[in-house]
């Protein structure tokens, strides 16, 4: 005990101690300190006739976890496939990607979050991905012996695809003109939205495809985002 004494501490470190005359020192990490052993010495004095006590502690003080690729937002439509990457020179690193509505609280684990999967891995895939995930905020904290550090946090931003045109046949072919018309109902003709009736493509904005030889068409739409609808198959 230290009761009727007096505490000094020192250290042989590169950052500093605080509180060096209590039983409860602060010893502050300098970037010197990394990869070393720092010893932290006590001194307690009780006065000229008695010899001091000392008492020595040590601090392993080992290097944080790297970040040498950090995630990326990502932009997908609703139903794709998507993944976030994050890519570290540590050794053994052990992730866990987190998400988050507003990327500063609640920080919950992707383990078990459906259409979700690689919460403990390097990338985190994302399959299928419901509409209703866009806004949502992700993370990975990466741990390596003991120490760890946590990834910049990135959006990820499911755009909403066409309805399934609503499309038929308007006219038909005849032996007089063997061509016919189909015309697509919904969506409607709108600004961003383009059809298609191979899926490739997109230059058509009225919704009406005419000089069409005979035949099962299979009609999407596009709208300004990217996203393509389901397929119609108009026979």
């Amino acid at each position: 005990s230290a009761t009727n004494g007096t505490i000094a501490w020192t250290h042989n470190g590169t950052g500093s101690l605080s509180n060096t005359t209590t039983l409860t020192p602060t010893y502050t990490v300098a970037s010197g300190d990394v990869g070393n052993t720092v010893t932290l010495t006590m001194t307690v004095s009780n006065g000229p006739c008695v010899t001091p006590a000392t008492a020595t502690y040590t601090v392993i003080v080992k290097a944080l976890p790297t970040i040498s690729t950090q995630p990326q937002p990502l932009t997908i439509c609703e139903n794709q496939n998507g993944s976030f990457t994050v890519s570290t020179p540590a050794a053994s690193p052990a992730y866990l990607w987190e998400y988050s509505a507003d990327g500063l609280t609640n920080w919950l684990t992707t383990n078990g979050v459906a259409n979700l999967s690689g919460y403990n891995t390097s990338t985190l895939a994302l399959n299928a991905t419901p509409l209703g995930y866009s806004g949502n905020y992700v993370r990975c904290t990466i741990t390596s012996d003991g120490c760890s550090v946590t990834s910049n946090a990135v959006l990820l931003t499911v755009n909403a695809k066409p309805a399934t045109p609503t499309a038929s046949v308007t006219t038909q072919p005849t032996c007089t003109v063997p061509t016919g018309v189909i015309t697509i109902t919904n969506p409607a003709p709108a600004a961003g939205i383009t059809y298609s009736i191979d899926g490739t493509t997109y230059t058509n904005t009225t919704g009406v495809f005419s000089g069409l030889a005979a035949g099962s068409y299979n009609v999407t739409a596009k709208n300004s985002s990217g996203c393509e609808s389901s397929i119609t198959v108009v026979p």
